[in-house]
């Protein structure tokens, strides 16, 4: 499964922490309209569960920083993230997150 769309499920981070472990292969994972508001600041993303990871949409999460995002430039191969829709009030620059495009 090389896409995953989890759309208006109501679901966590915590809850996809929980099945991280199943989307190691992974490439596109869509979870808009969900309560996945708080992530870096609860969970560590690790780089092997997430490793083919290339694709997140976080579109109306109730994200209120940026740094709930910070973990994610780890990945490697990670280079599109979309976000719109958020709380976000600015984007201060991390290092990693290379290869977003």
């Amino acid at each position: 499964m090389k896409e995953l769309v989890l759309i208006d499920m109501s679901l966590d981070w915590g809850q996809i922490d929980i099945l991280s472990p199943t989307f190691v292969y992974v490439e596109e994972l869509f979870l808009v309209r969900n309560n996945c508001s708080e992530i870096c600041s609860k969970y560590t993303i690790d780089k092997d569960t997430w490793k083919n990871l290339r694709m997140l949409n976080l579109e109306q999460n109730g994200i209120k920083s940026f740094d709930e995002l910070s973990e994610f430039r780890v990945l490697k191969d990670f280079n599109r993230l979309i976000i719109n829709k958020n709380l976000i009030k600015d984007i201060t620059q991390k290092s990693g997150f290379n290869s977003l495009e």
